[in-house]
């Protein structure tokens, strides 16, 4: 007993191992310097901002609140239970494999999730990815052994679940669809209990109305969060669906940031892991006999709890822009485990294990980019370094406009015990009597509208100021300028020699 679970606790350990290592060697970014500094907040003050900013639900939000004040406040602290998080995701998925299928298949599913570049990422950031992809793993768990077996404690459990997945992103909602169909799908060999379904999905909607109507309903449909966003579709929507399975399939090898993997991915990818799990559905396409529904039932399952999201969170991009591949990162759970069963049902034992070491090679090479690569904003360092430069009676622009929050959000936390950083609108900053001008550009990726953007706002700053020091960090630069001496003496003060 105690040596068949050698091998999935290597697998977790290895997992956990995978997801401390360079935890904290990049600065948060913008979304996880908005989590860290709202959650640090007292508890009506953060419950105000998270109903104002109306993206996500709470639940998140109120665990970090909670652990940060046991743990301590930081980087590495914030970050600390996502890891966590995504090392409990890697030890319910083996259960759930192994329910499913066999103990085989389960290791495999397992380490493939393990060594996920898209799982190790969003393990290591202080955000939702990791704990909703727990949750949305122990529902499906739940759901399949309470409709399976008639298992009522099983069935509150994935109630239980369902409800904290809800409150963890909205898009955990659509596999909870998805289990809805599934289960309208199979309603004659899996019957339950009417009771189930009417309590359960009372429950559900009890609890999601409840957050909606604390105000954040009202935010959205009268707010200007989500106002901004509708008709703003992604235009790359049309090709989403390969882009997605090309990060699922470890695609990356320069990391997660905008843009996508070289079209040898693509290839490879599909040889190493899409191929496997079509051929893990093959079942699906046998005749319809007695004797085979039960092999169907399961790759069914994980079908429809990666194709309907997935139909779904684009179906949604098209009319708001809110679609994000690390919105459905929860679907590459079901995916490791058609991978593993494909390979698994491989009759060659060489061309299984060549495939295996191939396809774990291929994830290996493409997760040191997670490690090497920078991928986030170096709010960190450009903070430190105008902490410290800093001087009474300076002045801060920020471009683009609207990222000032995240500015003064990344001051709380990097120059913590400092004043607040007072930002002046670029059109003000004449107004202001400014011994010196900072100018903090973020360029958002390097896209060409954030870079042109600071381009001419230097520019603008040029025509009055002299540059006297410029430096940039990954995506943040800071540059420094001080009044024209000409400028100065012809409003009437002295020159300053040697300028």
């Amino acid at each position: 007993m105690r040596l068949r679970w050698i091998i999935p606790a290597s697998i977790v350990l290895l997992g956990l191992v995978l997801r401390l290592y360079h935890l904290d060697y990049e600065s948060f970014w913008g979304d996880e310097i908005f989590g860290l500094t709202v959650s640090n907040a007292a508890w009506a003050p953060m419950h105000a901002a998270l109903v104002k900013d109306v993206v996500h639900p709470p639940l998140h939000y109120y665990m970090l609140h909670g652990w940060v004040r046991a743990f301590g406040f930081g980087t590495y602290q914030a970050r600390l239970m996502s890891a966590l998080f995504g090392t409990l995701a890697i030890a319910a998925l083996y259960i759930l494999a192994r329910y499913l299928f066999d103990a085989g298949t389960a290791a495999l599913s397992a380490l493939l999730l393990t060594i996920s570049q898209l799982s190790v990422q969003y393990s290591q950031e202080a955000r939702m990815y990791a704990l909703l992809l727990f949750l949305v793993i122990c529902s499906w768990y739940f759901f399949i052994r309470a409709i399976r077996e008639r298992n009522a404690v099983c069935w509150w459990l994935f109630v239980a679940s369902a409800v904290l997945v809800e409150y963890t992103h909205y898009f955990g909602i659509l596999p909870l669809i998805a289990l809805f169909l599934f289960l309208l799908l199979y309603r004659h060999r899996r019957p339950i209990p009417r009771s189930w379904w009417v309590a359960g999905g009372a429950i559900l909607l009890a609890f999601l109305g409840f957050w909606l109507a604390s105000g954040v309903a009202w935010e959205a449909l009268f707010g200007s969060k989500l106002s901004n966003t509708l008709g703003k579709a992604h235009s790359e929507t049309w090709y989403a669906v390969f882009e997605l399975v090309n990060v699922f399939n470890n695609g990356r090898p320069t990391g997660l940031f905008p843009g996508l993997g070289p079209w040898w991915t693509f290839l490879a990818g599909a040889f190493l892991f899409t191929l496997p799990a079509l051929l893990a559905l093959k079942p699906l396409l046998s005749p319809v006999e007695k004797g085979s529904k039960s092999e169907r039932e399961s790759p069914m399952f994980l079908f429809m709890l990666i194709v309907i999201p997935v139909f779904l969170a684009l179906l949604i991009g098209r009319v708001i822009r809110f679609y994000e591949f690390r919105y459905l990162s929860f679907c590459a759970a079901p995916y490791c485990i058609l991978i593993a069963r494909g390979i698994s049902s491989l009759n060659n034992r060489t061309l299984r294990l060549t495939v295996t070491l191939a396809a774990l090679a291929y994830s290996g090479y493409s997760l040191r980019a997670n490690y090497f690569i920078p991928s986030k904003e170096n709010f960190r360092d450009a903070t430190i370094y105008l902490a410290s430069h800093a001087q009474p009676n300076d002045c801060f622009v920020v471009v683009p406009p609207g990222d000032e929050q995240h500015i003064q959000m990344a001051w709380e936390i990097y120059a913590r015990g400092r004043p607040p950083l007072t930002l002046t609108p670029v059109e003000q900053f004449r107004n202001e009597s400014c011994t010196r001008v900072w100018l903090i550009a973020d360029t958002h990726g390097d896209f060409d509208g954030p870079v042109q953007r600071a381009k001419r706002t230097r520019d603008q700053l040029a025509q009055s100021l002299i540059h006297i020091e410029g430096r940039s960090w990954f995506w943040i630069a800071l540059d420094l300028y001080e009044p024209s001496p000409r400028l100065s003496a012809s409003a009437g003060e002295p020159a300053t020699p040697g300028h």
